[in-house]
């Protein structure tokens, strides 16, 4: 359709990719940390997964802060 507008392309670049792994395992550690703290209460597993998940946290904050996908 001519009139249609498309999308703009998706970058594959290296750096995106990472930035999607860090959210996804960020996404995937609060879930398991809130499971664990809700159902085992506050035991060493439960503080590691929240330590592990804000270390992800971290790494992703220091390495994408201000960092915007160009024009």
């Amino acid at each position: 359709m001519p009139g249609r507008l498309l999308p703009p392309p998706v970058s594959s670049s290296p750096r995106l990719k990472l930035r999607f792994v860090l959210g996804m395992a960020q996404i995937a550690g609060a879930g398991l940390s809130l499971g664990l703290l809700v159902f085992s209460g506050l035991t060493p597993l439960a503080l590691g997964a929240v330590v592990a998940t804000c270390l992800l946290t971290g790494v992703s904050l220091l390495l994408f802060r201000g960092w915007r996908r160009g024009p």
